[in-house]
């Protein structure tokens, strides 16, 4: 009794100390990386806790029917047996079957046994006695055993078998779990090394929202969390809906991916650096499934778009400002078009106005010719009107000039008092018709300065005209010139109607004027102060205007440089030869063409005013005949030829001036204006060249400076170049030793002739006489 007794104890004692053993050495396990380190570990503890003396860990091989010892434990280190093994040398095919249906191969004895008999010598070899083999099944399939082995026969309890079955599942699981964590931590290594070459931030997430893989890029963005579970560095994220409003964290990409959704193309989050600088992100996430399809994590990619957000930033601001460069010019354009339009309607009024008055005055003066009181004041008002005229062609000549730049100053030593005293005198009639008071305050030190004299005085003249205009009637007008560091200061002032703040921007602009409708009190181009402007700045000046308001007048401020230190009689001499009148010219032979018979009349009576002899000739046309006066010797022999062709805008000039002698020096008269016009007439052979329209005095002046050059000609002879051209030619037969003046201008279409005059001098003393209407010669009928 008391022997069954203690047997029952001591296989509940065994029980008790293997349970405690199995607990110990799976905590000890469980700290153990490697499958060497976890075979070492309990294949050792097994043997010292089972007493035996060897353990051995085993792997099946199938398909090569083969078993390969891992690891193996020996009291007796000589007997150490790891390699591979073919098992028909150790086992029958029988046992091979035993182990993979899961049941262990017990052996108390190898070379009694009858199933290892006939491999005795190979156990023997190895030290193997007795044995125990426990397979371990994954998948139902035979994978790996655990061998417990003694050098002397054994007789296995069935405790310790038990204990060994137990061992296996416990100790192979681990292996096989250590196993797998290895290999994936490798597979990640290896994933992270592909991720740390992608430009974006990469990582995968359990169901949790942890990491579980990043690259470098992620783990800058995300350590650890995804951003919605990261309530540390939540705050560093901010996205916004469609309409605005902020996102809820839990509308963000990576917990819509937990929930199975698929986020692509992504939405685009601020983030907070850790600098505190900011960058954009767009996030794109997707679900990780497992093999049944449930949501175990997601995958999460950072893509920074910073600078391409700030260049489509750069591009929208770009864009908004060509589009608001181009709504600028566009208006621009629409205001310059609308200034055109009021300019041509201003044109056309400034210009018909004096003409409407200068026909009218004319046809009046022919209904009361006897009437010389009459005629006087009628005469008078033609010529204003006339001037008025000129004037506003003037000024848009000036203009044209302006925009080409082509106006051109010639400066000399000047007293500027002279000149403003000039326009004074010029304007004063204006003034005093309107009782304007004219308060002047000319200082003579601000006087020397280096200037066009002709052009400064247009300066004055447009600024006291502009005052006179906008200064009502008995309003008065400052006229001060003064001195101050280097500089002649002329100041304008006026008690007229001013200026208004928002036009005063503009008032020296072309075409611009304070009222331009229909409804405006005052006439003009709008040029005047432009013309201002750009005389005085060609003269190294300012000006300026300023006002306080309708109502409150305006002053206009010419800044002009001093002179250095000048002679004051050459000063004088300068200003009083600007005023000279021309000597009289008698004792000339003067021959004047045109093809317009008023002008070659007008021109001829202000030159038979002056001098001994005067002939005048018309080109014929439509068999007109030539005027000339009746038996006079400059007309008796000269033959005049000019045709006019077509021409693309090319001026060309054909004079052949055969003299039967000597020829004197010839000058032009022409209503084209250009440089290029200059140059070509000149090239022709002319000496002067003469804008019209042209005063009586000024052209007194030509022609006594044609006699001036013409005293050292008459002595020798002289040849004027002959020039030919398919667009004009013309032919002079002139008197011997007869000075010409004249003018072929160029054709523009067949329909438009052009103008010329010719005018040609000869130092003789021939009776005077009268037009006549002579017959015209068969040259000049087929002209």
């Amino acid at each position: 009794m008391g022997g069954r007794w203690g047997g029952h104890y001591r296989n509940a004692k065994r029980r008790e100390l293997n349970a405690i053993f199995l607990d110990t050495l799976s905590q000890d396990l469980a700290r153990l990386s490697t499958d060497q380190e976890i075979a070492r570990l309990a294949a050792a503890q097994i043997g010292s806790h089972l007493g035996i003396d060897g353990c051995q860990f085993l792997e099946y091989d199938a398909a090569q029917y083969v078993v390969s010892i891992t690891f193996a434990w020996d009291t007796q280190e000589s007997n150490a047996i790891v390699g591979t093994y073919r098992i028909s040398d150790f086992i029958p095919v029988e046992v091979v079957e035993l182990l993979s249906n899961g049941r262990q191969f017990i052996v108390s004895d190898t070379l009694a046994d009858a199933s290892t008999s006939a491999s005795a010598a190979q156990f023997a070899q190895l030290g193997v006695a007795a044995l125990v083999s426990t397979p371990y099944l994954s998948d139902g399939r035979w994978k790996a055993a655990l061998n417990a082995s003694c050098h002397q026969p054994h007789v296995w309890r069935d405790d310790e078998l038990a204990l060994l079955r137990e061992l296996t599942e416990r100790i192979w699981a681990r292996i096989e779990r250590v196993r797998a964590e290895a290999a994936l931590r490798q597979n990640q290594a290896q994933l992270v090394a592909i991720l740390e070459q992608l430009p974006v931030g990469v990582g995968v997430t359990n169901d949790a929202g942890l990491l579980l893989v990043l690259n470098s890029a992620m783990r800058h963005y995300m350590p650890e969390r995804i951003p919605a579970r990261d309530t540390q560095r939540r705050h560093r994220w901010q996205a916004w809906a469609a309409d605005g409003t902020p996102l809820d964290p839990e509308q963000w990409p990576a917990i819509r991916s937990l929930r199975g959704e698929v986020v692509v193309p992504g939405v685009e989050f601020l983030f907070t650096d850790d600098d505190g600088s900011e960058k954009w992100l767009v996030l794109t996430t997707a679900p990780l499934r497992d093999d049944v399809g449930a949501v175990v994590g997601a995958i999460v990619v950072v893509q920074d778009i910073d600078e391409r957000k700030r260049a489509a930033a750069r591009r929208l601001d770009e864009e908004q400002r060509l589009y608001a460069q181009e709504q600028r010019a566009r208006a621009q354009a629409e205001e310059t078009n609308r200034l055109k339009d009021e300019f041509l309607a201003t044109v056309s009024h400034e210009l018909r106005t004096p003409l409407t008055a200068f026909l009218g005055y004319a046809q009046m003066l022919q209904l009361r010719k006897r009437d010389e009181a009459y005629v006087a004041r009628t005469v008078e008002k033609m010529v204003r009107n006339a001037q008025a005229q000129a004037q506003l062609i003037d000024d848009l000549l000036d203009v044209s000039r302006v925009v080409s730049g082509r106006l051109r100053i010639e400066p000399q030593p000047i007293d500027l008092s002279a000149v403003v005293r000039a326009a004074l005198d010029t304007i004063l009639p204006t003034i005093e018709t309107k009782t304007i008071q004219l308060q002047i305050d000319l200082n003579p030190e601000a006087a020397p300065i280096i200037g066009d004299a002709n052009r400064l005085q247009q300066v004055v003249w447009n600024l006291l005209s502009n005052a006179a205009k906008f200064t009502p009637t008995d309003g008065t007008i400052y006229v001060q010139l003064t001195a101050e560091a280097g500089h002649a200061r002329l100041t304008v002032r006026d008690t007229g109607q001013g200026i208004a703040a928002d036009f005063l921007p503009f008032v020296f602009e072309q075409f611009r004027q304070g009222d331009s409708t229909s409804q405006r009190t005052h006439g003009g181009l709008g040029l005047g102060l432009a013309i201002v402007r750009h005389l005085v700045e060609l003269h190294g000046g300012s000006v300026a205007a300023t006002s306080d308001g309708p109502g409150q007048g305006a002053t206009f401020t010419v800044r002009l440089p001093l002179a250095p230190q000048t002679n004051a009689t050459s000063l004088h001499a300068a200003s009083t030869a600007l005023h000279e009148c021309p000597p009289e010219l008698s004792g000339l032979r003067v021959l004047l063409v045109d093809d317009e018979l008023d002008i070659l009349e007008l021109m001829h009576r202000c030159a038979q005013a002056v001098v001994a002899h005067c002939c005048a000739c018309v080109r014929a046309r439509a068999r007109r005949s030539m005027l000339c006066r009746a038996g006079s010797p400059m007309c008796s022999s000269p033959t005049l030829r000019c045709r006019a062709r077509t021409a693309t805008g090319l001026f060309a000039m054909c004079v052949n001036w055969r003299l039967s002698a000597r020829v004197a020096t010839a000058a032009a008269l022409t209503a084209y204006v250009r440089v290029e016009d200059r140059l070509r007439v000149l090239s022709a052979g002319f000496q002067l060249y003469i804008p019209k329209p042209v005063e009586p005095a000024e052209l007194r002046n030509v022609v006594a400076r044609l006699a001036g050059d013409a005293r050292p000609a008459l002595g020798r002879a002289r040849t004027i170049p002959y020039l030919r051209s398919s667009t004009c030619q013309a032919r002079v037969d002139a008197c011997n030793g007869t000075i010409c003046v004249g003018l072929a201008a160029r054709p523009n279409t067949a329909a438009r002739s052009s103008r010329a005059l010719a005018v040609a001098v000869k130092r003789s003393q021939p009776p005077s006489g009268t037009l006549a209407r002579p017959t015209a010669s068969p040259a000049a009928s087929r002209s």
